[in-house]
């Protein structure tokens, strides 16, 4: 049975550098349908096919969204994130990776470095994986030998009663989460505000799109941070609001 092909979206603004992904990636990964091609988040985030399966995204967009805003709402939409640019800086790169992206690749690398932090992000992790602690010593009694394909497990690392012991399931589950409080209700017309608001106009550039004042579109946006202050969810800040909206599926 063929494996199900996964479902890929580029977002570039330089378009010679979207074209020639989008070329490279059509001609040379066949476990992947490139559905999105895009230079612009407006375009991403409206397209029919969105969401994907991974978003291949540049760090710097001329879009206002901050990365921790475009990953947070890929990742509420369910689409893995991996993230490239010409930025090499530590303090850069652990931004993008706490914000949530699966991998960071540097745009000095090859294309085919790209592809396997793509394919990375879409594979499901091993059902078990056993580190053993750092500094640990071989076991005495030649039992230094791991089994072939036990990933993870460090070969003469622990002896086969410690393998067995770690190997074994927990005695007593961790209780489930707490199910989240119920999205707040909102109007189509504060809907078609945030859509606007998420897509980098300011409530004055809403206002017009909408044909009505600044002042109700900002009331509006008080609005509906406080509808998430009510059920425990704060939305504080811009990059907040889209998220949250975007984990409730206001965002199209």
């Amino acid at each position: 049975m063929t494996e199900k092909r996964k479902r890929l979206a580029i977002i570039d603004d330089h378009n010679l550098v979207l074209d020639g992904l989008s070329t490279w990636f059509a001609a040379n990964a066949p476990d992947f349908d490139l559905v999105i091609s895009v230079s612009a988040w407006s375009e991403l985030i409206r397209h029919p096919a969105f969401p994907p399966d991974v978003v291949l995204m540049d760090f710097q967009l001329v879009e206002p969204l901050t990365i921790e805003s475009r990953v947070g709402l890929c990742k509420a939409a369910g689409a893995a994130v991996v993230v490239m640019s010409a930025v090499t800086s530590t303090a850069e790169i652990g931004r993008i990776l706490n914000a949530g992206a699966s991998r960071f690749v540097s745009k000095s690398q090859p294309a085919a470095e790209l592809l396997a932090a793509v394919r990375d992000s879409v594979t499901p992790p091993p059902a078990w994986e056993y580190t053993p602690s750092w500094g640990s010593k071989p076991a005495s009694g030649g039992q230094g030998e791991a089994p072939a394909g036990m990933a993870g497990v460090n070969a003469g690392a622990q002896s086969q009663t410690q393998l067995q012991s770690a190997l074994q399931p927990p005695a007593t589950l961790a209780p489930s989460p707490p199910a989240l409080p119920r999205p707040p209700r909102f109007s189509d017309k504060d809907i078609a505000i945030l859509n606007l608001y998420a897509n980098g106009h300011n409530p004055v550039e809403v206002a017009m799109m909408q044909n009505i004042r600044a002042e109700t579109v900002r009331k509006a946006l008080e609005r509906m941070r406080a509808a998430y202050e009510t059920v425990g969810r704060p939305a504080d800040d811009r990059e907040t609001l889209i998220r949250r909206a975007a984990e409730d599926g206001y965002l199209s």
